[in-house]
């Protein structure tokens, strides 16, 4: 496979083009246009001049100047070192240390603790007028009862051992 400056010095010579006719047409220095044909990279001030003037002379050579910045940039990724030093840990990664996971066993068995509590609160829930009165029928005391509506405190009613607390919204059943 030819090389991108050998594809350069090809096509300026099939032009029949000097280098001097070459830098006078595109504005850019022989001495950089050698090194482009050198593949010389270290000549040229930064890597956007390269690119750049790879770009006008490719354009000048009617050569496609997409595909000639694609070859720069694969040349340049196959150049750079591999990054030894980053692969290569110096610091071998060490196990949590021991408070650390001293508090996350705390964190996780004081959330499982207030998790439990909390279901165990929440399923204690208030028993239903149905509840309620199966088990005043039974005689398994008092039992209150949260009505899911409120209620006025003139609808309070006797209703025998049966009452409405119409402050609180619990009716009280007393056996």
């Amino acid at each position: 496979m030819e090389s991108l400056g050998q594809k350069l010095k090809d096509a300026r010579e099939n032009h029949h083009y000097s280098l001097e006719q070459v830098s006078r047409d595109t504005h850019i220095s022989k001495q950089y246009l050698r090194a482009l044909e050198e593949e010389d990279f270290t000549v040229i001030p930064g890597e956007t001049y390269v690119i750049g003037f790879l770009r006008n002379y490719a354009e000048f050579l009617a050569l496609n100047p997409e595909e000639m910045v694609t070859l720069y940039k694969n040349m340049k990724i196959q150049e750079q070192p591999l990054p030894m030093a980053e692969l290569l840990d110096k610091h071998p990664r060490r196990p949590p240390s021991l408070p650390l996971l001293l508090l996350l066993a705390g964190i996780i068995v004081f959330g499982g603790g207030g998790f439990l509590v909390y279901r165990l609160v929440a399923s204690r829930g208030s028993a239903s007028p149905e509840q309620a009165e199966a088990a005043a029928a039974a005689g398994l005391g008092v039992v209150e009862v949260k009505h899911s509506e409120p209620v006025e405190p003139d609808d309070a009613i006797e209703l025998g051992e049966r009452g409405v607390d119409a402050a609180q919204g619990v009716s009280v059943f007393s056996v």
